[in-house]
This record gives structure tokens, C-alpha cells and sequence, in this order.
């Protein structure tokens, strides 16, 4: 990790200007991804790399990756395809940075799973996965979004399906544990 530590801060800096600099931003206030989802996600993979053994530079990595697709290269209002574009720009950029061959190939994994849910990923990818999943349960990331929708019956309907769907992506009991008071 101390290695990769400037390349590290760097990729984290390019990706806060993506996001800050991009008019298809469907944050109100483009900083608020960095210390409301990215940053709380970093905090969780340390954690959690510590706890199952997971790799922190790749997962560090996936972390302010995995989301870049949903202003890169975006064309419609829908975050549709923004795993696809994630990994389409997070190849070319890691690669561009000197990245091994094998870091861009667990990264894209981990990147590629934060869409699913498949207990058979590497613990990299799950821990992502997983600390996707429990930022939003933790942080303010689903209510955030609540001021894009008028009807306040739709936004619960809406972030009940969303947060059953991410209850499913924690891979991890104790990290299952946490969220279950906030999701009851």
C-alpha cells in the first residue's frame, strides 16, 4: 500500500474532478460523493482488509473507481450502465498510471461486483461489494437522493427496494449485523 500511496492520492484526486467538473452529476453538490459515500467506503475496506484479509490498494483502488461511470461518458439521465463505463475508465486510467496487469484485472472484479451479489468473488471483491453496500446504509446516500423525487410515498417505496437489494450485497455477518437495526 505505502508503494502506491501517490498513485493512490492522485487516482483519488482525477476522480473527484471527474465528478466535480461533470455536468451530468446527479448530486446536487458534486463534494458530496467524496465524504458521503467514496470516503466512508475507504474507512469500511481498511477495516475490513484488516479483518478478512483483504488486498487495501486494490480495494482502495475500487473504491474511487467504481462509480466514475456515473459521470463518464454518461449520456442519459439514467446511471444505467455506469459499471460498464466504471470499468471502461478505470482500465484505461490504471493502465495509463502504471498499474500491473493483475491490479486492473482484481480491480475490475471488484468493480464488476459491486452490481452483483455472487459469494464464489474474490475477498477483494466482496469487501467492496459489501462496503458499497453498508455506506449506504450508514450514511445519508439514499436520502441525499430523496430531493430528485417530488413524492415522498414514491422515494420510500424506492429506497425500500434499494436497501433490500444492498442488505443482499454484505457478504460479511458481523458488517450484516451493523446494518440490521438501521434497515429494521
Amino acid at each position: 500500500m505505502e508503494q502506491n500511496k501517490d498513485k493512490l492520492k492522485a487516482i483519488k484526486q482525477e476522480v473527484y474532478l471527474l465528478f466535480k467538473n461533470n455536468e451530468k452529476n446527479e448530486y446536487t453538490n458534486p463534494d458530496w460523493i467524496f465524504p458521503h459515500h467514496f470516503d466512508v467506503m475507504a474507512d469500511l475496506v481498511e477495516d475490513m482488509c484488516k479483518k478478512y484479509g483483504g488486498n487495501l490498494t486494490i480495494c482502495t483502488l475500487a473504491v474511487y473507481l467504481h462509480d466514475v461511470g456515473l459521470v463518464y461518458q454518461r449520456k442519459e439521465d439514467s446511471p444505467v450502465g455506469h459499471e460498464e463505463r466504471s470499468i471502461e475508465y478505470s482500465e484505461k486510467l490504471l493502465r495509463e498510471r502504471g498499474l500491473s496487469g493483475e491490479v486492473v484485472k482484481e480491480v475490475i472484479e471488484c468493480i464488476n461486483q459491486t452490481s452483483l451479489s455472487d459469494d464464489s468473488a474474490s475477498i477483494n471483491a466482496k469487501i467492496v461489494n459489501t462496503a458499497d453496500a453498508v455506506s449506504k446504509f450508514i450514511t445519508l446516500h439514499y436520502f441525499a437522493k430523496s430531493s430528485f423525487f417530488g413524492n415522498w410515498d414514491f422515494f420510500y417505496s424506492w429506497a425500500r427496494k434499494k436497501l433490500e437489494k444492498s442488505l443482499k450485497k454484505i457478504h460479511f455477518e458481523q458488517e450484516r449485523e451493523m446494518v440490521m437495526p438501521i434497515y429494521n
